[in-house]
């Protein structure tokens, strides 16, 4: 079940592809209602469900509910949760939320993901690399990003840490992790990034940013 759009490879590749291939069914809402949401999931019996970081931060603002836990999904596939939310939303709803990292250019043949354990949940976290994805991090000179620095590689990942183990994520990286951070250029115009206002839910939390609302800038790498 997703709330996206068709027009936007989300919905488009990452569900109604996965769909087609598996022989399922798609359950296709005209947009999120937070509200409506589950109720959504549990009448259509849906298995999987499609979320973006914000998401989950809208429903676990509703009161708990006994009917929390009353719905068939067994996993949710999407990107950007709040850390400080994952925990808290996969014990409240049972069911793991899987952060993944993919680009619009690429489609699914380029996405890495956290769907296997350590998946390091509350870490910002979207898992190890798989054989078949190179990934280069570089810094804002373009040079290569030492593995295990605590700096955000820029470039055309849009803020990713790598270390010399191989997974990815936002915060101080664990041995290959791999996560993202806030976006370095221009995430309205998609000039090389495939990052989107959205992305701000996982920009570090520190008591000297304070709450932000992106909106599109001119950018001198837009295409």
């Amino acid at each position: 079940m997703t709330p996206l759009p068709l027009t936007h490879m989300n919905a488009m590749a990452c569900s109604t592809m996965v769909v087609l291939v598996a022989g399922g069914c798609l359950v296709q809402l005209d947009r999120f209602h937070p509200r409506s949401w589950l109720q959504s999931a549990r009448e259509s019996g849906a298995t999987v469900v499609h979320y973006l970081g914000v998401m989950p931060a809208m429903l676990l603002a509703a009161p708990p509910s006994p009917a929390d836990r009353d719905h068939a999904i067994r996993w949710a596939f999407g990107a950007g949760v709040d850390p400080k939310h994952h925990a808290a939303f996969e014990e409240r709803f049972g069911f793991p939320l899987v952060e993944a990292w993919a680009m619009t250019e690429t489609g699914v043949a380029a996405c890495i993901m956290a769907n296997r354990e350590p998946r390091l949940v509350g870490r910002a976290c979207f898992g190890r690399q798989p054989d078949f994805v190179e990934v280069r991090l570089v810094d804002d000179a373009g040079q290569p990003s030492a593995a295990g620095d605590n700096e955000p590689a820029n470039h055309r990942n849009g803020g990713l840490y790598g270390d010399e183990d191989g997974f990815v994520h936002a915060h101080a990286p664990r041995p290959r992790m791999r996560s993202m951070t806030a976006c370095q250029t221009n995430p309205i115009g998609k000039a090389w990034t495939t990052s989107h206002p959205l992305d701000t839910t996982a920009m570090p939390k520190k008591p000297t940013i304070k709450p932000v609302s992106p909106s599109g800038m001119p950018s001198c790498m837009a295409r």
